[in-house]
């Protein structure tokens, strides 16, 4: 296993088009190579709509063995309810609604709502904040404590 030098990343798929401040990105493929209990932080945004539902529980279980203890995992993802109120009451168009939910490789969309849930049948994970970005944006912060 390697050793990690940076503590923080920023985990997907894809690297974003811009660097995202103080996080060195990792593709979500190469977790493993990450040793338990070593990273502080972990921010995800949109992950969570690129995995398979029946994914998403052991996504974010093998991302918290990851985290030191008090490490933060962020999690911004599209609010599908949020987004389609946005579409509806024209605060978006229907291109960008598009692709916020069918986006190149998306395989679900979630609610707020669905992702606190999820967190809060994972122990050791508490929920510290959840917030919109935007209309339909959610950004949750959570901390590790075992």
């Amino acid at each position: 296993m390697n050793t990690t030098i940076n503590k923080k990343y920023f985990i997907h798929f894809f690297k974003p088009i811009n660097d995202i401040k103080d996080f060195e990105f990792m593709s979500l493929e190469k977790i493993d190579n990450i040793e338990a209990c070593s990273i502080e932080s972990i921010y995800i945004h949109d992950l969570l709509d690129y995995l398979e539902e029946k994914d998403l529980n052991k996504t974010i279980r093998i991302l918290k063995s990851k985290l030191i203890d008090g490490g933060k995992l962020y999690i911004q993802g599209t609010d599908i309810k949020s987004a389609s109120a946005a579409l509806l009451y024209g605060q978006i168009n229907t291109i960008v609604y598009k692709s916020m939910i069918y986006g190149i490789g998306k395989k679900s969309t979630y609610t707020t709502s669905d992702i606190k849930e999820l967190l809060l049948e994972i122990d050791g994970l508490k929920i510290l904040s959840i917030n919109y970005i935007n209309a339909s944006q959610y950004y949750i912060e959570c901390v590790l404590h075992e």
